[in-house]
Formats: C-alpha cells, structure tokens, sequence
C-alpha cells in the first residue's frame, strides 16, 4: 500500500525555521515592557478620570425630576 511513498528522512532537506533577521528582532525589547497589575491599571484610571468635588453627588431627586420620571413611565409603551 506505501510502497510507493518515500520514507521519513529519505530527502535530507535541511528547513531554516527561524533567519537572522527574527534572531536579531528577538533581541530588542519593546519600549513599554511595564508589568502592571489590576490595582496599578485602576489607579491609572482613576488619575485621567476627573473626581467630583464634595456635594457634587445629585442623591436625593427633587419633586420636579421625580414628576417627569412618573410621566414618562407613563407614557412608555411596552410591547
């Protein structure tokens, strides 16, 4: 049945798998080679976000939004 297919190893080929030109590109180290963890990328985050000043948090809604959330509540159409 594999009479006619050659044997492993019957063609010495020799493959380059890897060119001088990857060696020398597997030196250079890429510029941002920082190792952060979860906590150190929220910091980060937390930095380049503003943060609101005290009593800038709108907790307690007024008679007047409460009104207008009820009307259009209201007016949803649900299908």
């Amino acid at each position: 049945m594999f009479k006619h297919v050659p044997g492993p190893n019957k063609y010495n080929v020799d493959h380059v798998w890897i060119t001088e030109n990857d060696k020398e590109r597997g030196k250079k180290k890429p510029h941002d080679t920082k190792k952060l963890s979860y906590i150190d990328l929220i910091v980060d985050e937390a930095k380049k976000r503003p943060i609101p000043g005290p009593g800038k948090y709108n907790l307690r809604k007024t008679d007047d939004q409460i009104k207008k959330e009820v009307a259009d509540m209201k007016n949803k159409k649900i299908k």
